[in-house]
């Protein structure tokens, strides 16, 4: 997660060939090796041109495991219910495109690998498109990562590629208040990391260990679903800050800036005029969160 916000609190269709002339700025990307996947914009306006509705999944709040609490106060937004939507979606004859709403500063790192794999398994069915509105931080970019391309809004935030964990010791304040924790543990191992005692060197290399594979399974997968060496996710995709929309652009962590109505537009979604009755083009289906 994004440690302020923890601590404060292809679609198939034909392409145009007249437009391999005209998006000069898609090839020059796609010839940089920048991107592999980004969706060509004839196919874009392949499918806005079909009949059927936009599924518009969210990605709001905190990134959990499983649907909670904080999930049902809209605080927060599971692998679990992600997964379950877009599957859906992605089976639904009536959606043509997929739109994942991102606006979360990441959470855990439990489910995140998984949902990643899971969306990468179900690109070529249909598009699906990670929009940033407003922000797309640590597992947020992470599970957007694996969406055929990565749009973000004019003012959003992307990044925050890495992980951390903490550990605090309370051993200081307890002895101050007269209290002392003796624990009887088979092996001591058990025990370690716990917060009652100061950071052993075995509790601490457990830690580091813990993180480093996630970190390396972060990378993976966004090297993965970018199709970019690890080494470019380390080395140039913000260093564990976020970036600004433009700047992220350039780094290539995402493909196109523009509105969340402008992507929908570009498939097919009109915000106005209000679509005419019987236009089944024109729809935005949102999905609600499937609590089962």
């Amino acid at each position: 997660m994004l440690p302020e916000w923890f601590l404060q609190a292809v679609a198939i269709g034909d392409i145009d060939p007249r437009a391999l002339a005209i998006d000069r700025d898609w090839l020059r990307a796609l010839c940089a090796g920048r991107r592999e996947a980004a969706i060509h914009p004839a196919t874009e306006r392949a499918v806005a041109r079909r009949a059927g509705a936009v599924a518009v999944l969210p990605v709001r709040g905190i990134i959990t495991a499983r649907r909670g609490w904080l999930e049902v106060m809209g605080l927060a937004t599971s692998t679990q219910t992600i997964g379950r939507n877009l599957a859906a979606a992605v089976a639904d004859p009536e959606v043509k495109a997929v739109v994942l709403d991102v606006d979360s500063p990441g959470g855990g790192v439990s489910g995140v690998t998984e949902l990643h794999a899971e969306i990468m398994r179900q690109r070529g069915n249909k598009p699906i498109v990670a929009h940033a509105d407003y922000l797309a931080a640590s597992a947020a970019y992470w599970i957007a990562t694996a969406a055929d391309e990565i749009v973000a809004s004019p003012s959003a935030l992307v990044g925050s590629v890495g992980v951390f964990s903490m550990h605090i010791d309370f051993s200081q304040a307890l002895e101050a208040d007269g209290v002392k924790v003796t624990f009887i543990a088979e092996p001591p191992g058990k025990v370690d990391g716990n917060p009652f005692e100061p950071l052993s060197e075995s509790g601490r290399q457990e830690i580091e260990t813990i993180v480093d594979e996630a970190y390396r399974a972060f990378v993976s997968d966004i090297a993965r679903g970018r199709a970019v060496p690890p080494a470019t996710v380390r080395d140039e995709y913000g260093g564990g800050h976020v970036l600004t929309a433009s700047d992220a652009q350039k780094a290539g962590m995402v493909d196109k800036v523009r509105t969340m109505d402008a992507t929908l537009a570009a498939y097919g979604v009109a915000a106005e005029p209000a679509p005419r009755r019987g236009s089944a083009a024109r729809r935005r289906l949102e999905v609600d969160l499937i609590a089962s």
